[in-house]
Formats: C-alpha cells, sequence, structure tokens
C-alpha cells in the first residue's frame, strides 16, 4: 500500500494569506496607475508579483514566469514576460507585450493609432517566427522544454496589454472595433483588467540564459508542498532572492531557506501519494 514518504513541518511561520497579499498588491498597482508613465516601472512590478500577469487559468508548467525571455529570430522586440501553459493535449508558450497604459487605441476619427498598431505587429512577428518547424524545434531547446511537453499540440498565445478602458467605454461603436482588431491566438487586454490570479500563488519570476532557469523574484503566497518540489530542481538561485521576498517575516525567509533542501531532496526521490492539502 502505497503512503506518504515525505514529512510537513509543524509550527512554521505562515506565508501571507492570499487575500491579504492581493489587497496590498492591488493598492500598490493601482497607485502605479496614477503615477507612472515609464513601463519599466511596470515590468518591475509584474516581476515582483507575476501573479498580475494575464494568460494563466491553473497553475502554469513549472511554477515560473519568464521574464523578457530571449526567442531566437526575433528582430524587434522580445516579449515582455511568457509563461508556459500545457493541457493533457496542448501545449501553450503565452507571449506576453506590456505598453504603457498611458498609450491610446484610437485616434480621435476613431481608426486604431500608429503605436498600437507597431504594438501589435510585435506580436505578429513573433507568430509567424513560431509557425516555422526550425524555430519551433530551437525554442524547445532554449527553454529546455521536457520531452513530454514536446509531443503535445504546439500553440502558442499572444497577449498585448494596452490602454485604458475608460478610452472606449460607453462608447458601442469603439468596444466593436477593439473587438476585432486582434487575429487568432492574440488577446488584447486593459491595464484595468489586470488582476492577481491565485493560480500563481507559488510562482518564481525567472530570466533564462543559456537553457538555465535564474530566480528574480519569488511570490509573498509562496508554500512549500510536495507536488512542486520538482519545479524547484529546476530554478536556480532560489537561495539569492529570498531575502528581498516581499510582504514576508524575517521568520518565514529564514524557514524557507532552510527547508529548501530538505523538497529539492524530496523531488530526487519522491514516491508514494501525495496529500492534496500538504502546503507548509
Amino acid at each position: 500500500m502505497l503512503k506518504k514518504n515525505y514529512t510537513m513541518a509543524t509550527n512554521q511561520p505562515v506565508a501571507i494569506s492570499w487575500d491579504n497579499y492581493k489587497k496590498l498588491a492591488i493598492d500598490e498597482y493601482k497607485e502605479l496607475l496614477i503615477s507612472s508613465k515609464d513601463e519599466r516601472v511596470f515590468q518591475h512590478f509584474f516581476e515582483r508579483n507575476p501573479a498580475f500577469v494575464p494568460g494563466i487559468t491553473w497553475a502554469p508548467h513549472g511554477e515560473v514566469l519568464i521574464s523578457q525571455p530571449k526567442i531566437q529570430g526575433i528582430r524587434g522586440r522580445f516579449p515582455d514576460f511568457m509563461w508556459l501553459r500545457d493541457d493533457s493535449l496542448t501545449f501553450s508558450p503565452v507571449l506576453i507585450e506590456i505598453e504603457s497604459p498611458l498609450k491610446k487605441l484610437f485616434t480621435k476619427q476613431g481608426q486604431s493609432t500608429a503605436q498600437f498598431t507597431e504594438a501589435r505587429n510585435q506580436l505578429v512577428e513573433w507568430k509567424t517566427i513560431l509557425d516555422g518547424p526550425t524555430a519551433r524545434q530551437q525554442f524547445y531547446d532554449d527553454f529546455a522544454i521536457s520531452l513530454d511537453l514536446r509531443k503535445k499540440k504546439f500553440k502558442p498565445v499572444y497577449i498585448l496589454v494596452y490602454g485604458r478602458r475608460e478610452e472606449f467605454a460607453g462608447n458601442d461603436l469603439l468596444m466593436g472595433k477593439r473587438a476585432n482588431l486582434m487575429g487568432e491566438q492574440e488577446e488584447l487586454v486593459s491595464f484595468d483588467r489586470l488582476q492577481p490570479h491565485s493560480a500563481a500563488e507559488n510562482v518564481i519570476s525567472v530570466l533564462v540564459r543559456n537553457k538555465e532557469y535564474l530566480a528574480m523574484h519569488i511570490m509573498p503566497t509562496f508554500r512549500f508542498s510536495p507536488s512542486i518540489a520538482s519545479d524547484l530542481v529546476q530554478v536556480s538561485n532560489l537561495e539569492g532572492v529570498i531575502d528581498v521576498m516581499e510582504h514576508v517575516t524575517e521568520a518565514r525567509k529564514v524557514f524557507i531557506r532552510e527547508r529548501l533542501p530538505y523538497w529539492r531532496s524530496y523531488a530526487q526521490n519522491k514516491g508514494g501519494i501525495i496529500g492534496g492539502a500538504d502546503y507548509e
């Protein structure tokens, strides 16, 4: 009979609750929308708070958000972020471009602005490149995609975060035009729509360089569990970013640092059953 072959810690300092984190993060985000015009400020905010980045409805593959992925063949701007998403049949890299919230979708005459057209053309370039089998194989290699994912249908998704809802809200004509601005496998999201998604509560934002996943930031709500232990093995430099975790007590940081080797070791020898409610 199978049984658990891991031990959960007891009386550990707890992580911030999802509800408390959500309130703090949304307050900070709303303040940024009022005060900041710099796209780099939003890039940094989303690296620290990957739960805000659109494109997931369940936990992403590897529990990582890739910042500024370097995709070979791209001549213009690289994506700002990328999720790796999969289900039983499909592997979907989700490539995300984030523009300034101050940029407009439409001119006064109701036509698409040159800024929007330029931003959307970036998505078209990415789509064109990844449609090729050679580029796809290079993508698999550059991001160390596992063989089981390579066997699934490859179906990238392209998301553009652009503009504010106030530009088109209440205007049926502009809303209708906006609904038809994007192509197949493309999504247009306003800054107002962004909300932290609980599917990202354990996500680590990373850079990928030479096929290595390098930790940048860990979600404040992160908790260890046997189900994500293997993901921890794939990410380097976790120890180096624990101290910069936000909304996390010093005692909790010490606990994460001390328990990390245990869960990495478990990932190398895991077996038995996993309790769905086992978190620490």
